[in-house]
């Protein structure tokens, strides 16, 4: 490794109680519960990129952008390219800005549907990675 910067990684925190507050992992479940987890994905992937983008300019470097995918989003694939697609084209960046991680359990669950998402996202110029692989 030479340090310099490869990727930042977008996470959402949200205070809870006398906690340190809910995991990523808790609080999508509660988003997809309540109804909310694409509206909350959508505008924290605009705010993201366009804060990445903003970065990369000013300090003349370039690095990707780590998004953590829910499994409702690898399930709902036109909804999650039409997300990406308004996020991206809001704030000027393109793919291969992006890594995304897949959660192991959605490739269990969902293998046909998942690999063509992770095919489609390749195709599209990001780089994938898979989440908590072999750990749970």
């Amino acid at each position: 490794m030479d340090g310099s910067l490869y990727a930042v990684e977008i996470n959402v925190f949200w205070p809870y109680g006398d906690s340190e507050g809910l995991s990523q992992p808790d609080l999508y479940d509660h988003l997809e519960t309540s109804g909310m987890l694409l509206d909350v994905f959508e505008w924290t992937l605009t705010q993201a990129f366009q804060q990445a983008r903003s970065v990369s300019r000013k300090f003349n470097i370039r690095f990707k952008v780590a998004v953590r995918l829910h499994v409702l989003l690898v399930r709902n694939y036109d909804q999650l390219f039409s997300i990406l697609d308004r996020s991206l084209e809001a704030t000027g960046l393109s793919y291969e800005f992006i890594q995304f991680e897949v959660p192991e359990s959605a490739i269990n669950n969902e293998y046909s549907g998942s690999t063509k998402l992770l095919h489609e996202l390749r195709n599209r110029g990001a780089t994938v990675a898979i989440d908590r692989f072999g750990m749970g």
